[in-house]
């Protein structure tokens, strides 16, 4: 009876590639089984390899997003707690010197120094006189007399206690 089945399928697959040599049949019908082999194992292999492949890059990109996200993070919160601590010595310079003591050009030289020794990033100290003109300075420039009356940063230093402006380029 099994060998019944397997003539059938044999006279089947000659009727359905033709008729002609029964060598060639079975060679048209290996490399068609072949083929169909071939598709149904590699094409899911490769849909499902390029699916993964987008997923993993956009995994990537997320992840590099968040990585970039908490450097930026951390970064501003280091540069708004090193702000912070220059406030704190701008305020501590103002309620321990009148401003008298500050127009002395020792005490201005000797507070840069100890400024620039605690915080390499100071690059000078200077007194403004409430006139805009500078009274008294401390750094590698010769600024004492200059007039910052008419500069927009100046005029915001006197409507508040204590501002922090752009890097003014001088003169």
């Amino acid at each position: 009876k099994m060998s019944n089945y397997f003539s059938r399928f044999n006279h089947f697959i000659s009727n359905v590639l033709g008729g002609g040599d029964k060598g060639g049949n079975y060679k048209r019908f290996r490399l068609m089984l072949y083929g169909a082999m071939f598709i149904i194992f590699f094409v899911p292999l490769l849909i499902a390899t390029s699916l993964s492949s987008l997923e993993h890059k956009k995994l990537l990109a997320i992840r590099e997003q968040e990585q970039l996200r908490w450097s930026i993070e951390g970064a501003q919160k280091t540069i708004e707690a090193f702000i912070h601590e220059l406030q704190s010595v701008v305020r501590f310079i103002s309620s321990e010197y009148s401003y008298k003591e500050l127009l002395e050009q020792d005490n201005v030289s000797e507070l840069f120094a100890l400024l620039k020794n605690q915080f390499p990033g100071f690059v000078d100290l200077g007194v403004i006189d409430p006139n805009g003109i500078q009274k008294r300075y401390a750094g590698p420039f010769r600024l004492e007399g200059y007039d910052y009356s008419e500069q927009g940063w100046y005029a915001k230093v006197l409507t508040r206690q204590l501002y922090i402006s752009d890097v003014f380029m001088g003169y």
